[in-house]
């Protein structure tokens, strides 16, 4: 089993768990609307006595749950042998429970006081024998993550039940009705298995031994569960009668159901998730710690709301004979949401390998809960059953986390802190809900409207109180800023899409670039407040620097579209250009972007694409810790699946000048360098945009390869040729502008540069007759030309498409910025040019080139800059002249390297 890649970690929680989630509460609807009729078909006496043969068939059951299907999902690399060894023990195990069954069932009357109860015991007993007949391939969909797949398999198979069942309650209008349809839901169950999945098992117990080193603590841990969720059932139904036990069951499933259906999905959808994280201790708990943040949010809400409502809740779903089971729905909402709260915690530690540490837990509480239900139930009354299961579970809650500590590093702080917002917030919307529930007399006689506008009202004042107290917070990192900015996101614009295919008949090529084109220049559209809130920081802003002289920027408050960088569009054309010309103009190119390659992707190109390639930009971005994003941990899981070559095509390392004093630093941790060495051991072919990303990068190749230097594929775009002239008898300088204002540590370098770079145009100016073009590579960079005419620039806006903005470039005499691919585009038309460094690649190309003066950001003085920009027209003839050779050479050193690539087995020549 492949390690989950941990930037991909959250994302993948979020979809496997809205699918385990739309699947749980399908089959709760499913359920609630079987419940709906059959409570209205049966009495609670028909529910009792079926409650007490399950507890019986259950009881025995669970010691059949040994706990051999997780420890198949556990497997890294599970072989036939596993797969059948699993379905050959289900079936015997499913044999024994039914025998045992039968030769226990005379003994239920004298425990439940039903002589009816030894029949369904005996007719229930089947289903054990059923089940263990089911595909085991079907395991395959939780082991994969293919939660879609389960989502059908068990949706499907849950509506026939419901048919079935719902068909024989309106015949017979008894019990039976209940049994029929349990056991037909097993056999379509394991009938519909064989249909969903082609994997047929045969009888082998090869791998018996290995598989039952992790059961028997699984074993352990699922009969002392169901003892300590059963034991209170267990002790109604011998206390008291069937009408009792049917009334504490519905109303133990009705109180949990909205906080558990909610929660168990997403703790379904982890178990294999967290197993593959088992060796990563950091990302377990990052990933741990996002999970419980929401489940928090979720346990709070419903088990409050539910207490809120329980009256209308009972008289709308089960009808006015049920009403004396509100009492119990109350008590046992909270029963709910503390089991929720701790249950992933439990996942976790059975699913890092830690069978024995959850055995030694669910026994635990077994021990503790048996004996204080009996006495609860002989002392007191039904309600102090329910309140007495309600206080065990609460202090089963800090003794889960305290155990978890013991395999990841989780302190009661970290529980806390994603607590006290969500517990706070269910405080004030129990306060609205109680408030405002009398003031609508109108509806007091109608459950229904009661319900709804209560739900409505707590819904509404829970979602509101989070979002205060997350801002009173500060903001922090959570479900909430998740939440908020996604309905942002989809209250902006419609989703776009991943990929672009351009039309051809030729082979299939996949560029993955920064940013896909139809991702480019997405719209950030602001509701009321943030446009508001937005447009007053660009006031108080402007009154700063144009009253008071202070230079501050956030670049964020002046984007108003995403992926606008100029570059790395550039990036994404010129490769494009380059591989057809080396591979033909008939190639289908298809676009993606950096975080628009998952699973689908690799299918892609193991199915249509003849090559893959990785193109430019600053790909490889290493930290002040020497890490490498997390996003290369999941391009290299990726990578790894796909057959066909792939190729980086003049990558580059990043490395912020801000957080690295030494802009020769490519420093990597020895877990960044153990992932390079993966990932690189993946490509067909791999060439570096500058000498220090090729020297990183080779050190990283293993067997003695290397990387071959090429120049980053924007030096070698091709313009869009619309001609730009400059007047005959202009007689002017032409000076390009460019500043460097695309994230948080090139606006701090702008806010120390700006007022230097001013001065010097100024100062510039006063020499010669100038004639300035600001070049606009990011959206947030618009306001920048403003800032310039304040301080007495003239300048004309380019911003336009890179192919036009070479064609602007082509006019120019001089150039003086900060972005490096503004400088790469002034290469491209071998402009000569000084370029303000905020990054280690800003010198990594100036020293490449060879004709590029690049300025330390420490160096950086009106003066310094004067002197360099007069040095730099003086000289500019041979500075073009040196420009020109050198992108000669980079040139031959390109087609190289592309040669190489059309050399690759499987890539197709161009035609003749």
């Amino acid at each position: 089993m492949q390690a989950l890649p941990n930037e991909s970690v959250n994302k993948t929680i979020l979809r496997s768990s809205i699918w385990m989630l739309a699947l749980r509460w399908a089959l709760r609807l499913i359920g609630i609307a079987n419940t709906f009729v059959l409570a209205r078909l049966l009495v609670p006496d028909d529910f009792g006595l079926v409650a007490m043969g399950m507890l019986m068939v259950g009881f025995v059951e669970i010691f059949g749950q040994t706990g051999q299907i997780l420890a198949l999902i556990r497997h890294p690399n599970p072989t036939r042998e596993h797969y059948d060894t699993v379905w050959t023990v289900s079936i015997l195990v499913g044999l024994a429970i039914t025998l045992l069954l039968w030769a226990l069932s005379p003994l239920a009357p004298s425990y439940f006081h039903d002589d009816r109860a030894v029949l369904v015991v005996q007719v229930l007993s089947f289903r054990a024998l059923i089940s263990g007949f089911e595909n085991v391939g079907v395991v395959a969909f939780r082991k994969d993550l293919q939660f879609s797949k389960e989502f059908k398999y068990q949706v499907a198979q849950r509506v026939i039940n419901l048919v079935v069942t719902l068909v024989v309650a309106m015949w017979l209008r008894n019990y039976w009705a209940l049994v029929v349809g349990i056991l037909g839901g097993r056999f379509l169950s394991v009938a519909m298995s064989f249909f969903v999945h082609p994997y047929r098992p045969r009888l082998s117990f090869a791998k018996t031994r290995e598989i039952w080193s992790f059961s028997f603590w699984m074993l352990l841990v699922h009969v002392a569960q169901f003892i300590q969720d059963k034991t209170d059932e267990f002790v109604v139904g011998n206390l008291k009668d069937a009408h009792s036990l049917g009334g504490y069951n519905v109303a133990a499933d009705l109180s949990t159901a909205p906080t558990v259906e909610m929660v168990l999905p997403t703790t379904r959808a982890l178990f294999p998730i967290f197993s593959r994280m088992s060796d990563d201790l950091d990302a377990l708990r990052r990933a741990f710690l996002d999970v419980q943040a929401s489940v928090a949010i979720i346990v709070c809400a419903t088990s409050v709301g539910v207490y809120l409502v329980a009256e209308d809740f009972v008289m709308v779903t089960l009808g006015a004979k049920w009403m004396e089971i509100i009492p119990l729905v109350k008590i046992l909402a909270f029963s709910g949401g503390f089991y929720a709260f701790a249950n992933g915690a439990i996942t976790l530690i059975s699913a890092s390998g830690h069978g024995r540490l959850s055995a030694s837990l669910a026994i635990t509480r077994t021990v503790t809960a048996v004996p204080v239900l009996i006495a609860a139930a002989i002392l007191g009354s039904m309600e102090t059953i329910a309140w007495a299961r309600t206080v065990l579970s609460l202090l089963f809650v800090p003794g889960v986390f305290f155990a978890l500590s013991r395999v990841v590093p989780v302190g009661p702080m970290d529980i806390l802190g994603r607590l006290w917002r969500p517990v706070i917030a269910s405080a004030i919307m129990a306060g609205v809900v109680t408030l405002l529930h009398p003031a609508h007399p109108l509806i007091a006689t109608m459950p229904v409207f009661r319900l709804s506008f209560d739900a409505l009202v707590g819904a509404v004042s829970f979602a509101a109180a989070m979002v205060a107290l997350w801002r009173l917070s500060g903001r922090p990192e959570g479900p909430e800023k998740a939440m908020v900015g996604k309905i942002s996101g989809w209250l902006a614009r419609k989703p776009v899409a991943a990929a672009v295919a351009e039309s051809g008949t030729g082979p299939v090529v996949l560029v993955v670039s920064t940013f896909s084109s139809a991702e480019e220049g997405a719209p950030i559209r602001r509701g009321l407040y943030r446009f508001l809130r937005n447009r007053a920081r660009r006031s108080i802003d402007r009154t700063m620097w144009m009253v008071f002289r202070r230079w501050t920027f956030d670049f964020s408050t002046y984007e108003d579209r995403r992926n606008t960088n100029r570059g790395d569009a550039a990036i994404r054309i010129a490769s494009i250009q380059l591989l057809r010309r080396t591979l033909g103009a008939d190639i289908r190119v298809r676009e993606f972007g950096w975080n628009g390659i998952g699973p689908d992707f690799v299918r892609m190109a193991n199915k249509e694409a003849a090559l893959v390639v990785f193109a430019g930009g600053g790909y490889f971005f290493i930290d002040e810790h020497g890490d490498l994003p997390e996003r290369i941990r999941r391009h290299a899981e990726l990578v790894s699946g796909i057959r066909v070559p792939v190729v980086g095509l003049g990558l580059g390392v990043n490395v912020l000048l801000g957080k690295s004093p030494d802009h020769d630093n490519y420093w990597l941790s020895p877990d960044s360098e153990t992932l390079l060495q993966r990932y690189l051991g993946h490509f067909a072919a791999c060439s570096a945009r500058d000498p220090g990303t090729a020297a990183r990068l080779s050190a990283a190749c293993a067997d003695g390869s290397r990387v071959v230097l090429v120049p980053d594929p924007a030096v070698l775009m091709t313009p869009a040729g619309r001609g730009r002239h400059r007047p005959d008898d202009d007689g002017a300088v032409w000076v390009g502008v460019n500043l460097s204002f695309h994230g948080k540590v090139s606006a701090r370098r702008l806010r120390q540069a700006f007022p230097h770079v001013a001065a010097a145009l100024g100062k510039l100016k006063d020499d010669l007759p100038c004639r300035f073009l600001y070049f606009v590579h990011s959206d947030s960079e618009r306001v920048l030309p403003a800032l310039l005419r304040n301080a007495g620039i003239d300048v004309t806006v380019i911003d336009t498409s890179p192919t036009e903005m070479l064609d602007w470039y082509a006019t120019l005499d001089i150039h003086l910025c900060m972005m490096l691919h503004s400088a790469i585009f002034a290469v491209n038309q071998c402009v000569p040019t000084i370029n303000i460094a905020y990054d280690a690649k800003n010198f990594a190309f100036g020293e490449f080139v060879g004709a590029l003066e690049v300025i330390a950001p420490e160096d950086v003085t009106a003066e310094r800059l004067t002197l360099s920009l007069l040095r730099l027209w003086e000289g500019r003839a041979a500075r073009r002249a040196t420009l020109e050779r050198r992108k000669e050479e980079l040139a031959r050193d390109m087609e190289r390297f592309l040669d190489q690539v059309r050399s690759l087995p499987g890539v197709a020549a161009p035609a003749e």
